[in-house]
């Protein structure tokens, strides 16, 4: 099927052109991460208080959900909005947090604001996230926050599989580090291109 970006995504006038951008490097990105570790690579930005997939890139063996372009999602239960939420300055951190409300997808999602506020002080400590299977039982995320010029976040990437193919060193290092190399290098190519 053919995707068309819609006019949600981009914000009339400058900002369309540096978010067009950001689509292109983004893109490249984790089209070079998905071939690399062979797992769906996913991109988001956060609208409203919820994510929104702007960006997948699949491949062959991955497992089919219902996460495709323009699908939003919640970011309490996310390795991508989880990425975003850790990375965003207090006060709009706050915000965002009092206006979500922490469902529960899964028995391993984060109802609770102060252990999810904990969790996200880990994951900004860390540099990344993990969703284990958080949003969906049997499958598991590494996310890291694409980050602008003064530290402002502008996206969040992810790779995502069955939790039968991420686990162990894999899952709790392999990949958190291609993810954040990944979105460190999509972070200056955003702001140098």
């Amino acid at each position: 099927s053919v995707y068309h970006l819609g006019l949600g995504f981009l914000d009339l006038g400058n900002a369309a052109r540096d978010r067009l951008d950001l689509y292109d490097v983004t893109k490249q990105g984790v089209d070079e991460l998905v071939s690399t570790t062979d797992e769906h690579g996913y991109v988001m930005v956060e609208e409203g208080g919820r994510g929104v997939y702007i960006y997948q890139s699949t491949t062959e063996r991955g497992v089919q959900t219902d996460s495709h372009i323009g699908t939003t999602v919640d970011l309490h239960a996310t390795a991508v909005g989880k990425a975003y939420l850790a990375h965003l300055d207090e006060p709009r951190r706050s915000e965002l947090l009092d206006h979500i409300e922490l469902r529960e997808r899964t028995p391993s999602t984060y109802t609770d604001r102060d252990a999810f506020e904990a969790e996200l002080d880990a994951v900004r400590k860390q540099g990344f996230a993990f969703n284990d299977e958080e949003r969906f039982v049997g499958m598991r995320a590494v996310g890291a926050p694409v980050l602008g010029p003064d530290d402002e976040v502008l996206a969040s990437i992810s790779v995502s599989g069955p939790t039968t193919r991420l686990e162990d060193e894999r899952y709790r290092s392999e990949l958190p580090e291609l993810v954040t190399q990944t979105a460190r290098l999509i972070g200056i190519r955003a702001t140098y291109s």
